[in-house]
């Protein structure tokens, strides 16, 4: 896995390295693209999603950094020196992400056997183009900001595509035997909430910003996720646990549209409205999962299989966890042409590989790597993002029992 990152780093460094001084041309597609890439909303879901996935159990520590080698292609200038001397060509733009949470319990061994704790989370977006070191080096550049979140604010405006976007949310974990809920505010000024019932695997999770509502949710998703049936008591290890939801969040796209008076440009965010199914460890080692996209036109999203070893997904009564877990996904993703972006949709493959390594017994750290091409959560966030290599490091402290 290490040695496709490094092929693919190596495949594009032609590109990247091509001019030493270039012009990113405003106005074109490729441009707004990149703009996108930075600036929608994919900060804010990612900062709800991560404090959902990562911040619950006993994760007290969770540090996730993420690469986007290729996330848009912007027609560029170039007036130095390079293979483009004096030509337009399309330069890479890469984003590096970093996610950052903290848990700290305060309660235990409360009534039905609740327990309370507070959170943070924060989560960066920051580009880069013409230098691939420093494309691999965001992740960390990434880090000051992630802590600092609420003093810094929300969003940078920088210089053009060299820019970054920032939100965070600070709150409090209060789970129970009944239900869970984790609650908190946003620095993009919403209110994060997820309500779960665990042994039915029922949730609700998103941010409102614009009122109290959930058509004024920034991102939304509802359903059922992972439900177990070790869970409620039923011997059906081999069946697996089977999810069934459905998302609503910003797309990276936009609507553009020329004003009646003046040829202003007038865009306007579009939302990504989905259905999801998925049946995972089945008989321990396989996964399958579906998606389709509610729009004009009904279309399957996407479909994949994946092999894992045998204690990949951390279930009751499963048997003792591995030091070592490996997992790989293959399938298609099939996306919506937006020609007024210059997007070209259709049928694309996509792989993602991930392996896990935990140390520990009772106070554990944790490690993953995964490296994804075409993966289905990445273009829903950046759809411009075609054969893009994304790259995750992900790193948890699992503390014990207080």
């Amino acid at each position: 896995m290490i040695a496709w990152a490094a092929v693919a780093a190596a495949q594009s460094d032609a590109v990247v390295g091509g001019c030493d001084i270039f012009r990113p041309v405003a106005g074109t597609a490729g441009f707004t693209n990149a703009i996108d890439a930075i600036r929608i909303n994919a900060t804010t879901y990612s900062a709800g999603e991560f404090a959902r996935r990562r911040l619950r159990g006993r994760n007290y520590l969770a540090w996730d950094m993420h690469l986007v080698a290729g996330a848009a292609r912007v027609p560029a200038f170039c007036t130095g020196q390079g293979r483009y001397t004096g030509e337009m060509y399309e330069q890479p733009l890469d984003l590096g992400a970093t996610n950052l949470g903290l848990d700290v319990p305060l309660l235990h061994d409360g009534p039905l056997n609740s327990s309370l704790e507070v959170f943070y989370a924060a989560s960066v977006t920051q580009s880069a183009m013409g230098s691939r070191a420093l494309s691999w080096s965001l992740p960390l550049i990434n880090s000051y900001p992630a802590i600092a979140a609420p003093a810094i604010g929300t969003y940078n405006d920088g210089r053009g595509l060299f820019t970054y976007a920032v939100d965070w949310i600070g709150g409090a974990y209060l789970k129970s035997d009944v239900v869970s809920v984790q609650a908190g505010y946003t620095g993009s000024r919403g209110l994060y909430l997820d309500v779960t019932q665990d042994k039915a695997a029922l949730f609700v999770n998103g941010i409102l910003s614009d009122g109290l509502q959930w058509s004024d949710a920034s991102y939304l998703m509802l359903g059922v996720l992972q439900f177990d049936p070790l869970k409620v008591g039923l011997d059906q290890e081999k069946v697996g646990m089977s999810s069934l939801f459905y998302r609503d969040l910003p797309s990276g796209g936009s609507a553009v549209a020329p004003e009646p008076r003046g040829g202003i440009v007038e865009r306007t965010s579009e939302r990504l409205r989905t259905g999801h199914v998925r049946q995972e460890d089945i008989a321990r080692l396989l996964d399958v999962r579906a998606a389709w996209e509610f729009s004009e036109r009904f279309r399957v999203r996407e479909l994949a299989v994946g092999l894992h070893t045998q204690d990949w997904h951390r279930r009751e009564k499963s048997r003792s966890y591995q030091d070592e877990a490996g997992s790989v996904r293959v399938g298609f993703v099939n996306l919506p042409d937006q020609p007024l972006l210059g997007l070209k949709g259709g049928v694309r493959p996509t792989i993602r590989a991930d392996y896990l390594q935990q140390v520990g017994d009772e106070d554990t750290f944790g490690l993953r790597l995964s490296a994804r091409m075409n993966d289905p959560d990445l273009l829903d966030l950046y759809p411009f993002a075609y054969n893009a290599l994304g790259v995750n490091l992900e790193l948890t402290y699992i503390g014990s029992e207080f």
